[in-house]
């Protein structure tokens, strides 16, 4: 199982599983294959194929299976900005 790291184009061989954490905001392009997409705490199916986008629609655990071998685009919602890290006065 595979974790996305960064906005690149991405094999998935069939039966090959992504995870996204807290990806809402997240788009999945998919340029060749078909994928099953399920978020935590959403109970539909959804299925992403050849042509089609998805965007993630909320927080939390993604699983990103390919059905067949799928070349896909994870790319993040670029309004999202990063936390700041609030470090305690003693490691300054």
């Amino acid at each position: 199982m595979e974790t996305f790291r960064q906005s690149s184009l991405t094999e998935l061989g069939r039966g090959e599983i992504l995870r996204i954490e807290d990806g809402c905001g997240h788009d999945i392009a998919v340029f060749d294959g078909m994928l099953w997409v399920t978020q935590d705490g959403d109970e539909r199916d959804l299925f992403v194929g050849n042509g089609d986008s998805l965007r993630l629609d909320r927080n939390g655990l993604t699983l990103v299976q390919a059905i067949a071998r799928t070349r896909l685009v994870v790319s993040a919602d670029r309004r999202r900005r990063p936390q700041r890290l609030q470090l305690p006065a003693e490691c300054l």
